[in-house]
């Protein structure tokens, strides 16, 4: 667990995700996927159980190259770093990461501690050697936290995500742990 001061002066803990947090992340996604258009899903599109999310979080707190990192204030999880691998030998080093964080906390700093907690992960666990990111080539503020967390651009996946009738383009990012 880590405690971080935010631009506003308040206290963000960052901590990996235990069970008990299912529900408070089940609960989290729903209210951020109405927040923005920037998440690859939408309102009421989670579509995870509490139960399923405890089966989630299981599997991936028995992984060695998986994590789930939660940021809290006040004991009420902001935002959410979710790393994910596969189990296939030859990508096994290789981890996604996705990142959220609540509207009302945008501009703070969060993402930014939570990227470097994530960095450190990867650099520890023995096992990652490559973070990827794939993000939306019109979300500048992600863009510029990835590249100043070390991630270059290694691809433009055309016509990826359609939003409200409008397609948009996404740009694959990765850093070499």
């Amino acid at each position: 667990m880590k405690r971080a001061i935010l631009k506003d002066n308040k206290e963000l803990v960052i901590r990996e995700v235990v069970k008990e947090d299912s529900k408070a992340i089940v609960e989290y996604c729903n209210k951020v996927a109405g927040e923005s258009d920037f998440l690859s899903f939408g309102e009421n599109e989670f579509g995870i159980s509490i139960e399923e999310e405890e089966k989630i979080i299981e599997n991936i707190i028995s992984c060695d190259n998986e994590t789930i990192i939660v940021g809290t204030i006040d004991n009420v999880i902001v935002a959410v770093t979710m790393v994910r691998s596969t189990k296939r030998k030859r990508t096994h080093h290789v981890s996604t990461v996705s990142i959220s964080v609540m509207k009302k906390y945008w501009n703070l700093g969060i993402g930014h501690f939570l990227m470097n907690e994530v960095i450190e992960w990867a650099t520890n666990n023995g096992v990652t050697k490559k973070l990827s990111v794939i993000v939306r080539d019109d979300n500048e503020k992600a863009i510029d936290l990835y590249k100043k967390c070390g991630f270059v651009m290694e691809g433009i996946l055309i016509r990826d995500v359609l939003v409200k009738e409008k397609y948009y383009n996404s740009i694959l990012m990765g850093k070499l742990i």
